[in-house]
């Protein structure tokens, strides 16, 4: 809750910084920044995984593009764009170019991750997550239960035939 309050708290200060009629005049350099964001996402993320994906441990392929789609930019990109000096050669520039790519990773990859997941057939299906909702309360009941059963055999409440027979 905390580190949504502070991004909450971070965005809406920045938000206040942004001059919008002023970002769009550098539309081209954010279209730029977010292909090379993209391709340099796509180059780590798929490279990485054919070095670090072993028979034993493999990486699946729809993790990868799971990975390539979610890497969403946010908070401390922006902090760090909007900490440069008053002074700094093409400061705006920089801080339109940040803010336009972390606009767009938050709200197109963000907003479409569950449609990809769902077209990647990696939604758990309703029926097995009630299913498994319904062993694990299961379970903890017959945990609970054995608890107490044990506590009762401790204070000799009950039996050890009894005990047994119940357990």
């Amino acid at each position: 809750y905390a580190a949504f309050l502070v991004n909450s708290i971070l965005f809406l200060l920045i938000g206040l910084q942004i001059d919008i009629p002023l970002m769009l005049k550098d539309i081209e350099l954010i279209g730029f920044g977010i292909l090379a964001v993209m391709v340099s996402r796509a180059i780590v993320i798929y490279g990485l995984c054919t070095f670090l994906s072993s028979k034993s441990r493999p990486i699946p392929t729809v993790w990868r593009h799971l990975l390539f789609w979610g890497g969403l930019r946010g908070a401390l990109v922006m902090a760090l764009a909007l900490s440069l000096p008053l002074d700094f050669a093409n400061r705006q520039q920089i801080i339109n170019l940040t803010f336009g790519v972390v606009l767009f990773t938050l709200l197109v990859p963000g907003l479409t991750m569950n449609p990809l997941v769902k077209i990647l057939g990696m939604k758990t299906k309703q029926a097995d997550l009630t299913e498994f909702q319904e062993n694990k309360s299961l379970l903890l009941a017959h945990k609970s239960e054995l608890t107490e059963l044990e506590r009762l055999q401790k204070e000799n409440r009950i039996t050890a035939s009894s005990y047994e027979a119940i357990k």
